[in-house]
């Protein structure tokens, strides 16, 4: 009934569920927190939203400091994360309840025009931890980093380094990408680390 009179009153559901590759990325980029609610496929929150918005890598500065100041406004069942490679800038979400919400969560991200949107419903049990080909490296922060220092931060090629929002665990640098080759991403990391800190020192 509750489905119903929602529809109803004009709120659609999300779109169709994101690909099991778009769910790897979100597992990766958005960290631990993400797995709890689903651990037994039917847990607390039988609802998942989740997806990722992506522009051209030129749309970096803008889409980055866009997305520091909406993840903020999150409530902690929301979880997000911004990264940018030498090709494109992302923004993975996962809205973790209902999805009746999520249009008007995604509504300032979506008015910035993506080229791509895979944000839809997905199904929980596809959370359960799998060995997955993509993996991450975080490095916790009090703070989320400054977004024209992270836009101007040099890219390996084939690793996307950014940011992760997470009301619970707290900030993080990230750096994503294939599971083999997880000792790159740690010195992506580093490197990263290092050329933030040198940006804020000449700033």
């Amino acid at each position: 009934m509750v489905i119903v009179r929602q529809m109803r009153e004009g709120r659609s559901m999300p779109a169709p569920a994101p690909s099991p590759l778009d769910l790897d990325i979100l597992r990766a980029s958005l960290g631990p927190s993400l797995l709890p609610p689903y651990e037994h496929g039917l847990g607390p929150a039988p609802w998942l939203t989740a997806g990722t918005l992506t522009w051209p890598a030129g749309e970096s500065g803008l889409i980055m400091r866009m997305w520091a100041a909406w993840a903020p406004q999150l409530p902690p069942s929301a979880l997000t994360a911004v990264r940018r490679t030498r090709h494109v800038v992302a923004i993975d979400v996962a809205l973790i309840g209902d999805p009746w919400g999520a249009a008007a969560r995604l509504h300032p991200l979506r008015a910035l025009h993506p080229a791509s949107d895979t944000v839809g419903l997905a199904a929980p049990s596809a959370l359960r931890d799998v060995p997955a080909p993509v993996a991450v490296a975080a490095a916790p922060k009090g703070t989320l980093p400054d977004m024209r220092a992270l836009a101007a931060a040099p890219v390996p090629e084939g690793i996307a380094i950014g940011a992760r929002h997470d009301a619970a665990a707290g900030p993080a640098l990230i750096a994503l990408g294939i599971a083999a080759e997880v000792d790159r991403l740690h010195l992506a990391l580093a490197g990263l680390d290092r050329a933030l800190r040198a940006r804020v020192v000449l700033d």
